[in-house]
């Protein structure tokens, strides 16, 4: 029982990182869209913005992928579509 409660438990905490990062970066590109706020922006505030959208979308990726590893190392999925390791 206890497997199975800390195998939902690690998937759980990956949707839960991958949701509140989908949630930062769409909160991020909405207010620099939203009226043309970025035009307003110095440029360096502006490439500071776009970093952080990149660093989050790469984090994206990163919850993304282990979340894949989860499943595949929980027999959920096809195994040849992940590594062989367990999940990071």
């Amino acid at each position: 029982m206890t497997t199975t409660n800390n195998r939902q438990q690690d998937f759980i905490d990956v949707q839960d990182d991958f949701n509140r990062l989908l949630a930062q970066t769409q909160s991020l590109l909405i207010a620099l869209t939203a009226n043309d706020n970025f035009k307003s922006l110095k440029k360096d505030s502006l490439a500071d913005a776009l970093w952080l959208v990149m660093d989050r979308l790469d984090d994206i990726g990163k919850a993304y992928q282990q979340t894949v590893n989860i499943m595949a190392w929980r027999g959920f999925i096809i195994p040849s579509v992940t590594s062989e390791q367990g999940p990071d």
